[in-house]
């Protein structure tokens, strides 16, 4: 989400969610997943009916999906800030991994399966979007790379779409 009008007065320009509760649900997958557990065996006590094969096809489900959310989501970053008046990125990444700041223009921005700034070898995966509002404030001799696969060229021609 961006506030354009009192942002670029500024410089500072947000991309992402700044909800306290979706954070920490992004943050926290295995202690949902531990609660959502618990929760199914209260269930399961209080009702003889339920076999325990339910009640351990429902841990290996809720861990399951924790862990595969936790793999698939492992660059993910939940929130980018960029400062143009400093010419500084700040990358806040997913399940506390914490924050990084960058110099904007040792940064670089790419499309191969995912939206994504690379810096100092690591990948930081952004939401797509928020490609079209980053490529804007960008320093005109920066831009976004696309790969050469299927999903990559698609996202270009929306680009070039959208740029026009």
């Amino acid at each position: 989400m961006m506030n354009s009008e009192s942002q670029s007065e500024s410089g500072v320009y947000i991309f992402g969610e700044r909800l306290k509760l979706a954070n920490w649900i992004l943050n926290h997958p295995f202690l949902i997943a531990g609660s959502s557990t618990l929760i199914c065996c209260l269930i399961a006590i209080g009702d003889n009916e339920v076999p325990i094969r339910a009640l351990i096809a429902s841990v290996i489900v809720f861990f399951g999906l924790a862990s595969l959310i936790r793999s698939l989501c492992s660059n993910l970053c939940y929130s980018v800030e960029i400062d143009t008046k400093c010419d500084k990125i700040r990358l806040f990444r997913c399940f506390d991994k914490g924050i990084v700041e960058a110099p904007l223009r040792s940064v670089e921005f790419r499309v191969d399966n995912h939206f994504a700034c690379f810096y100092a070898g690591e990948k930081f995966v952004i939401f797509n979007e928020y490609m079209y509002q980053i490529s804007e404030i960008l320093p005109k001799d920066m831009g976004i790379r696309f790969s050469n696969n299927f999903y990559a060229r698609f996202l270009e021609k929306q680009f070039q779409k959208y740029r026009r």
